[in-house]
């Protein structure tokens, strides 16, 4: 049979490995902001996104500003590649811990946080782990 490849654009992002949570946050907002932009330009692309703590805080700092594609706002575009299945969320951690470094009630309460942010924002639960 023939074989069948999947690609699946994803973005990781390690909180604090080479630098702190707030200045890595600079870079994730580009990544964000192209990754939504991209998405809402190409309708047949999707994304697999992680880490719900950096998407919290890009939305709090540009959701309700306006975006390159009219006439919307980031939040209304973001609200759109999920609802369409565009942007999908991988596990849904708020940040992805460090399995060798950490206890099960640390990792438990990454979920939930990460979790509960993703239902009452968008009301979505991710299907997949990673």
């Amino acid at each position: 049979p023939p074989l069948h490849v999947h690609l699946l654009p994803h973005s990781h992002v390690d909180h604090g490995w080479h630098k702190t949570t707030k200045s890595y946050q600079k870079q994730v907002n580009n990544i964000l902001e192209n990754m939504i932009g991209g998405l809402a330009s190409y309708p047949a692309m999707k994304f697999v996104w992680t880490e719900s703590l950096f998407l919290k805080r890009w939305m709090g700092a540009k959701g309700h500003s306006t975006s390159s594609h009219p006439p919307k706002t980031w939040r209304e575009l973001t609200e759109h590649v999920i609802s369409t299945g565009q942007l999908e969320f991988c596990s849904g951690s708020f940040t992805s811990h460090d399995e060798a470094a950490t206890n099960i009630d640390a990792v438990l309460l990454n979920f939930e946080k990460g979790l509960e942010y993703l239902r009452q924002e968008f009301g979505v639960n991710p299907k997949v782990a990673c």
